[in-house]
C-alpha cells in the first residue's frame, strides 16, 4: 500500500543532495589527470598554492592569462589546506556540480513547481552525460556553470519581488540583487566576457519577450540588469589593472581581445566548427533526455502562447538564446554549452510531469519511486565507470608513468629540461614533479644542452628535430600523442 503523503521539499532536497554527493564526490582519484585540460589547470593551481602569487596565474613559470584566475584561486586554496592530489584537483569542479544541482532545485521551488518536479530536474541534470563528465574533470567550465546558474536564480528571485511593486517587496529584492552582482562577477572572473554574455543575453531576451507578452513595461528589472552588468566588471577591471601595471597594454590587449573577442569572431579561434556544430553535439551530450525535448518544447510553447506563462518563457530564453549565441561564435567546443544544461533539465522535468498529470494518469505517488529508481540505476552505472572502466583506461591516458620515469632519472643525477613543451606537459610537470622545469627552445639550444653529461630532455615527438646526436631513452603514448625522453649520444651508459 502506497503512502498518500506527497514528497516534501525537505525530503526531496535531502535525497537530491545525497545522490549528487555520491555521484560527484566518490571515486575522484580512481584515475589520473587526463587530456590536455586537466594537467594544465591542476599545474596552474598548484603553482599558485606554492608561490602565493594570486595576481598572475603561471604555467611552468610562464604567465597564463587566457582565463581570469577565480578557478585557479579556489584550486590553490584547496591545495593549500588539504594538499596536492588528484582528488583535490578535481574537487572544485565536483563541488560546483553538486552546488549547481542544488541551485536548480531551489530555482524550481522558487518558480512554485512541486518538490517532485524539482527533484526530477536535479536528477536529470546530474544524469546528463556532459554535466556528469565535466563534474569529474579539472576544468573551469563547471564553476562558470555554477556562477551563471546562481545569477539566473538571483535575477529571477529579485525580479519576482520587484514585480509586486510595494516598498516592502522591493526591500526583499535587495539581497537578491547583491547576489546577482556577486554571481555575475564570479562568472566574469571565471571565464571573462562569456561569463556575462550568456546570462545577460538570456535575461535581456526574457525581459523583451515578457514586455511584449504582457503588454507592460517594468523598468525596475531593466535597471537592475544594467547596474549589475556594470558593477560585476569591477573585480575583473581591478585584475586587468594589475596586469597592465606589471606587463603593459599588450597583456591587457591579449586578455580582452586575443583570448575573448577574437575567439568569438574567428580571428584567434582554436576550435573552429561549422554553425550547426551544436545541433549535432548537444543531442548526444544531453541523451537520453534529448528524447523528451520535442515534448517539452510543445508544452512550454503552449504555456507561453495560451497562458502567458513567464516561467516557461524564462527557461526557454535561458536555453535557446545562449545556444544561438554560441552557435554564431566561430570557436566551438561541446563543453561551452554547459551553462544551458540546468535550463534544459528543468525544461524537460516540468513538461514530463505535467504531461502525465494532464492525461489523468494516476502516477502521483509513484513519481518518487520512479525518480529514486532512476537515480540508483544511474549511480550504479557511474560508479562502475569510475571504479572499473576508467581505471582500466588509465594506462593509456595517464601522465604519471612518464613523470615517474623522469623523477627516477633525476634521482640518478640526470638534469631534466622540457623542449618546446605542450601546455599539458608544462602543467603535468609542475603538478607531478612539484616544481617548475626549465625549458629549451630551438635546435641550437637543444643540441647545446644535450652535450652535457647528465642532460635529458622531455618533448612531444613531433617537436623533436630530425638531427643526429640524439638517443631516445623511452617513448610514452598518452591520449594518442607520443612523448619521448631523450639524451645525447655522447653520454656514457
Amino acid at each position: 500500500m502506497h503512502s498518500t503523503a506527497p514528497l516534501s521539499t525537505q525530503a526531496a532536497l535531502i535525497l537530491l543532495v545525497v545522490f549528487a554527493a555520491l555521484l560527484f564526490l566518490v571515486g575522484l582519484d580512481q584515475w589520473d589527470l587526463w587530456s590536455s585540460d586537466e594537467p594544465r589547470v591542476a599545474g596552474i593551481g598548484a603553482a599558485i598554492a606554492r608561490s602565493g602569487d594570486l595576481l598572475v596565474p603561471r604555467l611552468n613559470g610562464h604567465p597564463y592569462l587566457e582565463k581570469p584566475p577565480l578557478y585557479f584561486w579556489i584550486s590553490a586554496g584547496i591545495f593549500e589546506v588539504f594538499g596536492e592530489s588528484t582528488f583535490n584537483a578535481r574537487l572544485p569542479s565536483a563541488l560546483a556540480a553538486v552546488g549547481g544541482i542544488v541551485l536548480l532545485f531551489v530555482l524550481a521551488r522558487q518558480m512554485a513547481f512541486s518538490p517532485t518536479i524539482a527533484l526530477l530536474a536535479g536528477v536529470i541534470l546530474a544524469a546528463s552525460p556532459e554535466y556528469w563528465a565535466i563534474g569529474h574533470r579539472v576544468i573551469v567550465d563547471m564553476l562558470l556553470c555554477l556562477s551563471i546558474s546562481s545569477a539566473m536564480l538571483a535575477f529571477y528571485s529579485a525580479d519576482r519581488h520587484l514585480q509586486v511593486g510595494t516598498l516592502a517587496s522591493s526591500r526583499r529584492a535587495w539581497p537578491w540583487i547583491a547576489t546577482l552582482i556577486v554571481c555575475l562577477a564570479a562568472a566574469v572572473m571565471t571565464k571573462a566576457l562569456v561569463g556575462l554574455a550568456i546570462p545577460l543575453t538570456s535575461i535581456l531576451s526574457f525581459l523583451v519577450f515578457r514586455t511584449w507578452l504582457k503588454r507592460a513595461f517594468h523598468p525596475s528589472s531593466w535597471v537592475v540588469l544594467v547596474i549589475a552588468s556594470i558593477l560585476c566588471f569591477i573585480p575583473f577591471g581591478v585584475w586587468l589593472w594589475f596586469q597592465y601595471t606589471q606587463y603593459g597594454w599588450q597583456m591587457v590587449y591579449d586578455i580582452v581581445w586575443l583570448h575573448n573577442l577574437a575567439r568569438f569572431s574567428g580571428d584567434n579561434a582554436s576550435h573552429v566548427q561549422p554553425f550547426y556544430f551544436y545541433l549535432v553535439k548537444f543531442p548526444k551530450q544531453f541523451f537520453p533526455w534529448t528524447l523528451l525535448l520535442p515534448l517539452a518544447a510543445i508544452y512550454h510553447y503552449r504555456m507561453i502562447r495560451y497562458r502567458g506563462d513567464t516561467n516557461s518563457l524564462f527557461l526557454l530564453c535561458w536555453l535557446i538564446i545562449p545556444f544561438l549565441l554560441l552557435s554564431i561564435s566561430a570557436n566551438k567546443r561541446g563543453i561551452y554549452l554547459l551553462p544551458i544544461y540546468p535550463a534544459a533539465s528543468l525544461f524537460v522535468a516540468v513538461a514530463a510531469v505535467r504531461f502525465v498529470e494532464e492525461r489523468g494518469w494516476n502516477l502521483r505517488f509513484y513519481w518518487p519511486t520512479v525518480i529514486k529508481a532512476t537515480a540508483i540505476s544511474y549511480l550504479a552505472l557511474t560508479l562502475t565507470i569510475e571504479f572499473l572502466i576508467w581505471p582500466a583506461k588509465n594506462a593509456r591516458e595517464s601522465y604519471v608513468p612518464l613523470f615517474e620515469y623522469c623523477a627516477t632519472l633525476e634521482k640518478g643525477g640526470a638534469d631534466l629540461r622540457l623542449y618546446e613543451p605542450l601546455d599539458r606537459i608544462r602543467g603535468a610537470a609542475v603538478f607531478y614533479l612539484g616544481r617548475n622545469i626549465s625549458e629549451l627552445g630551438g635546435q641550437e639550444a637543444l643540441a647545446g644542452f644535450l652535450k652535457n653529461q647528465n642532460a635529458i630532455v622531455l618533448t612531444y615527438s613531433e617537436n623533436l628535430p630530425e638531427v643526429g646526436g640524439i638517443q631516445v631513452l623511452k617513448n610514452f603514448l598518452i591520449s594518442g600523442k607520443r612523448f619521448v625522453v631523450v639524451k645525447g649520444n655522447t653520454v656514457e651508459e
